[in-house]
């Protein structure tokens, strides 16, 4: 009989281990390449939503260069990618 894999390894090993955020070497900075913006709520704006500004490269085409407006995505990755906001586990 096999035993079955843990879903999240490495879960498995922090519960096992008890190790901190630090050995667990994990980030809490903005991600490259984007900005995170925000957007007040249309029912209540007083609610900021979070979306994420991807700034895209330029395209090459017949030997012009074309500027990409940049694509704004929901985010739902919380405070831990926000600039302004301090994380203290």
């Amino acid at each position: 009989m096999t035993q079955a894999k843990p879903s999240n390894p490495g879960k498995e090993v922090a519960r096992k281990q008890k190790l901190s955020p630090s050995e667990l070497n994990i980030h809490y900075e903005p991600l490259p390449g984007s900005t995170k913006e925000y957007t007040p709520g249309t029912l209540f704006s007083d609610i900021r939503v979070p979306f994420r500004r991807v700034h895209l490269s330029y395209t090459q085409i017949d030997g012009r260069t074309e500027k990409n407006s940049p694509v704004d995505l929901y985010d739902f990755s919380g405070p831990y990618t926000d600039k302004d906001h301090v994380i203290n586990i």
